[in-house]
């Protein structure tokens, strides 16, 4: 291939390899990795982590001889450009660790020095604090290869916005090309390499800077980013303490300002990856080293730091306890479309369980490798969705991958011991979770009660219309039931020797039972997969799962999915109210009685 532009790129992660694959497009590359493994591997066309199109693009680059893989620099002296990519860790202080890039400058500038090419370019694509590329990069190429930036070799900063699972098509059709330039000719250069590639007509917008504006160009949009998500996740704690309260409305409402804007505004577990954490804590550090206060970078941090214990705080609550349950986790990446566990909030979230007492089971379709190395034996790994949430007394999605989506109720119900589901992702419709204990980030309260002269039910979930409401008034034992202004009639349901209970048919499915039991008589103790709320009247003692205890006028009480419950009166009469979807007959056909 004659003709055609020689570009080396030092280093294939995520970032290296994704470029050099898509520059072989229109350019002869060669891929440079200290990794044996990983550039043997490479060089049969197979990528060492998944990526989204990219397998396909490496294989035909492999095989039309466009894009070569070595461990060496030879080929640095026949390039015209040198794409600097290797990583940028932060050390156990949070600063940057820089030598990645100083390895890669030496070996770069002793390349240099004896290419016969009168000029050599190097960009910058790492992600490095502002100074970098003039302190670091720029005399350390100096020294070894005893030529002048600007004259010998150009350097430019030239940071990538990759996004992780996109980053093919952010290389091929990217938002923007930000050239830190050292000086006219290096800028000229690198500007001619990208017109080259993406066409006169195609080229993105292009901003040119000073070295250490690009560099601070990246970091300042990773962190606003960053800022987004943890400023959503808290607007999502405020919803999930409101009644009928939903993230996605606000997200909706405040996203649709186009100074605002809707992207980065889903409520989740928080973010991950190799990004936005380091570079957090790496933008932490240089703010203060140089005297910035960078409270709202902290406080960014913080709450992503804080969101995976927020999601073990609701799990504790729904099973009363972690110690002993099974819990199973469905997906491991930090987001979909790639296997990258680092900073993986689900990674946390398993970490703190385990920490608890609770039996993990994990799944994700494509990360369980990566993931194996970091949790070990401590969690069981499972092939597959079914093998995962069998007998599991909670459910955790963490990942939205298409392929948790397609789960039904139905499926948790039948596969597991308790169905109770949290929906870290919010990627199910909380109204059709009827039989299912559902909780998801950034959605409120799906029924509320109040208690005073009389008692008020309301369904968050959309199972009762806005503005009606069921009203139990307490006078002289009777329980009259109104929808709005509308009398509803009943079904009296008598067993003579034990109570009275009679159901009342709302809306959409719910039934509202009032019982009267009987002095020193008790109801069935059995279990069933709908959910049901309590309302009590009167003294009396409950028994809830194994432990039982007295309730007081007034409690509400929650009965979870397949949740065994007795309710028992003491020397005079117990009335309450109970509430839950289906009617009498088929709740009772599911019914685990145990008398």
């Amino acid at each position: 291939m004659r003709g055609r532009t020689r570009v080396s790129v030092v280093g294939l992660g995520y970032v290296g390899l994704s470029t050099a694959a898509c520059l072989a497009e229109k350019f002869d590359v060669t891929g440079i990795d200290v990794d044996e493994r990983k550039v043997e591997q490479i060089g049969r066309g197979v990528a060492p982590f998944s990526e989204r199109s990219l397998t396909p693009l490496l294989k035909r680059q492999v095989r039309n001889g466009s894009l070569k893989c070595t461990t060496g620099y030879e080929g640095v002296g026949d390039s015209e450009f040198v794409f600097v990519t290797v990583g940028t860790p932060s050390d156990s202080s949070g600063r940057i660790d820089l030598s990645h890039v100083r390895a890669a400058a030496h070996s770069v500038g002793d390349a240099i020095s004896g290419a016969r090419r009168r000029r050599i370019d190097v960009l910058l694509k790492s992600t490095v604090i502002p100074g970098t590329a003039r302190r670091l990069v720029k005399r350390v190429i100096e020294e070894r290869s005893g030529r002048a930036c600007g004259e010998g070799f150009g350097l430019c900063s030239n940071p990538e916005f990759l996004r992780e699972g996109s980053a093919i098509e952010d290389t091929m059709r990217p938002s923007r090309i930000v050239i830190g330039r050292f000086d006219t000719s290096s800028g000229r250069r690198a500007l001619s390499l990208y017109k080259k590639f993406y066409g006169e007509g195609m080229m993105p917008p292009v901003v040119e800077t000073t070295p250490e504006m690009a560099e601070l160009i990246k970091y300042a949009s990773n962190a606003f980013l960053a800022m987004k998500v943890s400023f959503i996740n808290t607007v999502a704690r405020i919803c999930e303490k409101i009644p009928q309260g939903h993230v996605d409305s606000v997200a909706r409402g405040i996203g649709l300002d186009n100074r605002i804007g809707t992207r980065f505004m889903e409520a989740g577990p928080g973010f991950g990856g190799s990004c936005f954490p380091k570079d957090i804590k790496a933008l932490i550090r240089f703010a203060q080293d140089i005297g910035v206060d960078a409270s709202l970078l902290e406080a960014t941090l913080k709450v992503n730091e804080t969101q995976p214990e927020h999601i073990l705080s609701t799990a504790d609550s729904m099973l009363r306890g972690l110690n002993g349950r099974k819990v199973a986790i469905l997906g491991l990446s930090f987001k979909p479309d790639t296997d990258d566990v680092r900073e993986s909030r689900s990674m946390m979230l398993i970490e703190k369980l385990i920490q608890r007492g609770a039996k993990v089971a994990v799944y994700d379709p494509v990360a369980m490798e990566r993931a194996r190395s970091e949790i070990g034996s401590n969690a069981d790994f499972t092939q597959n969705v079914e093998e995962c949430l069998e007998d599991a007394d909670l459910a955790i999605v963490m990942t939205s991958w298409d392929e948790f989506r397609g789960i039904r109720e139905g499926d948790f119900v039948n596969l597991m011991k308790t169905p109770r589901v949290i929906d870290a992702r919010r990627i199910y419709d909380p109204s059709r979770f009827v039989a299912t204990d559902f909780a998801a980030v950034g959605v409120g309260p799906r029924a509320t009660a109040r208690t005073g002269n009389s008692y008020s039910i309301s369904s968050g979930g959309g199972a009762i219309n806005t503005g009606d409401s069921c009203e139990v008034p307490m006078s002289d034992g009777k329980f009259p039931v109104t929808s709005g202004q509308r009398m509803i009639t009943g079904a009296v349901v008598k067993d003579d020797e034990r109570y009275v209970v009679t159901d009342y048919s709302l809306p959409d499915g719910l039934t509202l039972s009032t019982t009267e039991l009987k002095p020193n008589k008790a109801t069935r103790g059995h279990s069933h997969p709908t959910p049901e709320f309590y309302i009590f009247f009167d003294e009396c003692n409950l028994t809830l799962g194994s432990e039982a205890r007295a309730v007081k006028v007034g409690d509400i009480v929650h009965v979870g999915p397949n949740e065994f419950h007795k309710v028992e009166a003491a020397g005079r009469p117990c009335r309450f109210v109970s509430l839950f979807w289906g009617e009498r007959a088929s709740v009772q056909a599911i019914y685990a009685d145990h008398r």
